[in-house]
């Protein structure tokens, strides 16, 4: 994690208070590496990761829930 940790360096912000997705793009391109593949090269542990082709809205709205939800969870522990 300390790899993604480092770009938010200056931020007012810790790294884990942020919702952090993946999303893997052109999926229905022929050519498309698989999001298993990808998921073990590029190693986004502990991120969900979600394949997405826009054109047909696949895993797009799966995206925006799982941030959603990690927005109102960070909300709820900031009032709490």
């Amino acid at each position: 994690m300390a790899k993604y940790e480092k770009p938010f360096g200056r931020s007012k912000y810790p790294f884990c208070w942020f919702t952090v997705v993946v999303q893997l793009n052109k999926r229905d391109l022929p050519n498309a590496i698989s999001v298993p593949v990808l998921q073990k090269t590029l190693d986004f542990k502990g991120f969900p990761t979600i394949g997405a082709t826009t054109i047909q809205g696949e895993g797009v709205f799966d995206t925006l829930k799982i941030i959603t939800n990690g927005v109102i969870k960070r909300v709820q522990q900031e009032v709490a």
